[in-house]
């Protein structure tokens, strides 16, 4: 009786310590189960941060007229009242709701000017189908008495923070140097919106907005150039053979010292271009001679 007792007494111990042990190994796996779950949301909520993805297209550059614009008090209205009705300025939406009510003064305050004659316009440069960038060029008015008139800047808005980048590629995509030829259209957006092709009489070159570089794709050889045509009028205008079809890059390469019909092409010790005729006549007006097309693949 006393050896049952004792047996019973340690099988009740040890039928304690057994649920014990699985109670404490529950808890301890419904511990690291939770832990686990967590790292995985965490984990998820770093690779699939949907609340940060930025979408361009869900922007909207919108134009409206400038009289209902932020700046439109601070301009002088005499320097362009006969352009008032026309005159535009472009504001950021999302979802209804006005970010940037107006690129014009985001402009004037990068380029540290106040508001005077309208010296600026703006309109789209590109929208593009991903990154973080919307892209708008800015032009000098015709109409505000300045001395050169047309395009002169490439502004990345980035949709993170809202702030304001010139690119300095500006310079390659306008053409501002004001003593290179007339050209004309030199540079093409590609599909994705945040690269673009760009070229001129020597070569074709790749520029990326997003990081503001520019990149060398083809250069012509000794001899040879990218212009199919040259007229004059109050100076040298340029044709060339480059065709951009999406992400494929045509380029027609030219006899840089003789025309189609066989005329030497001149070019004189300060730069001016033009060509003679066999009884010695300047030519207003001719094609260089054609050599080959090349083609050339975006990546």
């Amino acid at each position: 009786m006393f050896w049952c007792e004792a047996n019973m007494s340690k099988y009740f111990i040890a039928s304690i310590l057994i649920v014990i042990i699985f109670a404490v190994a529950g808890v301890y796996f419904l511990i690291k189960e939770t832990d686990v779950l967590e790292n995985k949301a965490g984990q998820n909520l770093e690779r699939n941060p949907a609340e940060s993805v930025i979408n361009p297209k869900d922007y909207i550059l919108e134009s409206y007229p400038l009289s209902q614009s932020p700046i439109y008090d601070s301009l002088e209205k005499n320097c362009f009242d006969r352009h008032i009705a026309s005159a535009k300025d472009i504001r950021l939406v999302k979802d209804q709701n006005i970010l940037v009510p107006s690129l014009l003064r985001l402009v004037y305050q990068s380029e540290n000017q106040k508001p005077g004659c309208l010296e600026y316009v703006v309109s789209v440069f590109s929208v593009p189908t991903g990154g973080e960038y919307l892209y708008f060029q800015a032009s000098l008015n015709p109409d505000a008495n300045v001395k050169y008139a047309g395009p002169f800047g490439i502004y990345a808005l980035d949709l993170s923070d809202l702030s304001l980048k010139k690119l300095s590629v500006s310079k390659f995509v306008f053409n501002l140097d004001e003593y290179l030829p007339i050209s004309e259209g030199t540079y093409q957006i590609l599909a994705g919106g945040n690269q673009l092709v760009d070229w001129d009489s020597g070569g074709v070159y790749l520029i990326n907005l997003e990081t503001d570089t520019r990149s060398s794709i083809y250069k012509t050889k000794d001899g040879q150039w990218l212009v199919s045509r040259i007229i004059f009028g109050m100076g040298p205008y340029f044709g060339h053979g480059v065709r951009v079809v999406n992400d494929e890059i045509i380029v027609g390469v030219y006899d840089k010292t003789k025309t189609e019909d066989g005329y030497p092409i001149k070019i004189d010790q300060y730069g001016n271009i033009f060509a003679e005729s066999a009884s010695g006549a300047v030519l207003r007006e001719f094609k260089p001679k054609f050599i080959e097309n090349i083609t050339l693949y975006v990546k």
